[in-house]
């Protein structure tokens, strides 16, 4: 912690608000469901089928006490709207800068907290839903981008595993919120109204923090995001050599074009990027991460549990993750990505797997709880530990300026996309496949995780700007890039269009690097490492 000075722990307190309310957004809906009052003022279809069940229990009906359409809708509905959200904020963090969007999420949250809190149906609660929605789509794309973009290289991992402390904080508070609030008719009306309470600290801390200095210098701002540079760097630090890196970024994001123009740079230039994009969230989302989190609640009020001890052990679980993420900080800049990702999901995979025999062989019942909830436990161990905070760091890391903001929106699409589709289904899965739903998840997982081990290559400790360099000695990736070189003849560069050479002997001047500028389509590729000139 001693290179993150004031400018970058006001940052990093931010982007942890914008975690915060995702954790508890995600975490608060199980619970709320949970509590009678809820189900009686705003689905008493629902209350009256679930009450009706638990009194003639059998081992069919526990599976399927949950299996409603318009129930895991209310669930699943804040990863759809969080799609839409998504293109405006890629347009918005490429063009405005990261600081535009926070601000977005800061009134979506309060905005969608009070509708929410006032909801006398279910449409309004949907419509609450969808507002907070969309203010967590946005912030897994511009708080992630900037915290990245500002922290050291050697502190960047810390960072991202602090917003993942947010992410299992909020978690945690909306555990204890919803159990603590369980017994009153309006104790869900004040848990909802809680959201409000991380959009309102963002809102206060936003006037407090800066652009990161790539932002400037795509505004063309380059004295601003020298000074910012000093000012987030520890005192009397050479930063000639990390701006420059800056620089030649910002040069090639500036020749890089329109969004269509990136987009197929992106296709033709970045696969490896694209599917580490692309990848890392599904597979994420296929451990049963959403499930989990948002279900804990009904999925142990399925195998017998009491209302008050299904929201008691939700807290305890969530209580359980934070703490592993608090280790995760100690681990994580010692330790390589690629490691804590084969730990984490042979873990995870383990637990489910151990689950679903578990449910097959033993009768269902209360005496089942205990041990379910331990393996529930290590799983969430091994999630907040290692998987979730991969998932947030290594695909904002590897994109390069030009793309950043369109691989994060694509990133943030999938996250949210897949996790649609898992949340919405997994109850009626439940239902339909009974234990074999954690059986699912763990094959998943043990598939995702040998994937994305194979795919991805190590990325601790390289500057940011020079991660893009880590493709060219992956076994895969790196035989790519060298036949779409000799197909494109090699490093020989054709006439550059207008203003591609201001930028590179703009890149030339400020030196410690040396690049080679190969333009093709309209847009620049960078070969370059730190060192000669």
């Amino acid at each position: 912690m001693g290179q993150l000075n004031p400018p970058l722990l006001r940052t990093l307190l931010a982007a942890c608000c914008c975690s915060l309310a995702t954790g508890w957004l995600i975490g608060i809906w199980g619970g709320i469901t949970a509590m009678p009052s809820f189900t009686a003022q705003i689905c008493p279809t629902h209350h009256t089928r679930s009450s009706s069940n638990s009194q003639a229990a059998t081992h069919a009906s526990y599976y399927c006490m949950y299996n409603d359409q318009i129930l895991s809708l209310s669930g699943s509905i804040i990863y759809l709207s969080a799609l839409p959200a998504l293109a405006l904020a890629a347009r918005t963090t490429h063009k405005y800068g990261r600081k535009p969007t926070m601000w977005g999420i800061a009134v979506l949250l309060v905005a969608g907290a009070a509708l929410g809190a006032a909801a006398q149906n279910l449409a309004a609660v949907f419509a609450s839903r969808a507002l907070m929605g969309m203010a967590m789509g946005c912030s897994f794309q511009a708080p992630t981008m900037l915290l990245c973009e500002v922290l050291p290289r050697h502190r960047r991992g810390l960072g991202m595993y602090f917003y993942n402390i947010a992410l299992s904080l909020g978690f945690l508070l909306s555990g204890l919120a919803n159990m603590l609030l369980q017994q009153p008719a309006w104790g869900w009306r004040a848990s909802v109204a809680l959201l409000a309470a991380p959009g309102l600290l963002l809102a206060g801390l936003l006037p407090s923090i800066s652009e990161s200095p790539q932002v400037l210098l795509q505004h063309g701002k380059d004295a601003a995001a020298a000074q910012l540079l000093e000012r987030i760097r520890p005192k009397g630090s050479d930063t000639s050599a990390e701006l420059a890196q800056m620089r030649a970024a910002a040069a090639r994001a500036a020749a890089a074009g329109r969004t269509a123009q990136r987009l197929t740079s992106l296709v033709k230039h970045h696969q490896p990027e694209l599917v580490a994009s692309l990848l890392w969230p599904l597979v994420l989302m296929l451990t049963g991460l959403n499930v989990l989190s948002t279900w804990t609640p009904n999925l142990l009020m399925a195998l017998g549990a009491a209302p008050a001890f299904a929201l008691r052990s939700n807290t305890v679980m969530m209580a359980v993750g934070l703490a592993a993420a608090l280790l995760g900080t100690f681990v994580v800049e010692r330790v390589g990505r690629r490691t804590l990702l084969a730990v984490g999901g042979s873990v995870i995979a383990a637990s489910m797997a151990l689950l679903a025999v578990l449910l097959a062989a033993v009768p269902m019942g209360p005496a089942l709880l205990p041990v379910a909830l331990v393996l529930l436990c290590m799983n969430r161990v091994a999630l907040t530990c290692t998987l979730q905070p991969l998932a947030a760091t290594v695909p904002a890391e590897v994109q390069p300026l030009q793309v950043r903001a369109d691989t994060s929106s694509l990133t943030t699409g999938m996250r949210n996309g897949s996790s649609f589709f898992v949340t919405q289904f997994a109850l009626p899965l439940l239902c339909a496949a009974e234990w074999g739903l954690f059986l699912i998840f763990a094959g998943c997982t043990a598939v995702g995780t040998l994937a994305l081990f194979v795919l991805i290559p190590e990325t601790r400790g390289l500057p940011i700007e020079e991660v893009h360099l880590a493709w060219a000695s992956h076994w895969l990736w790196g035989r790519i890039q060298r036949v779409q070189q000799r197909t494109a003849g090699s490093f020989a560069a054709p006439a550059a269009p207008a203003g591609s050479d201001s930028s590179a002997k703009q890149l030339a001047q400020h030196g410690s690097q040396s690049c080679q500028v190969t333009v093709e389509m309209g847009s620049v590729m960078y070969q370059g490492s730190e060192g000669k000139a």
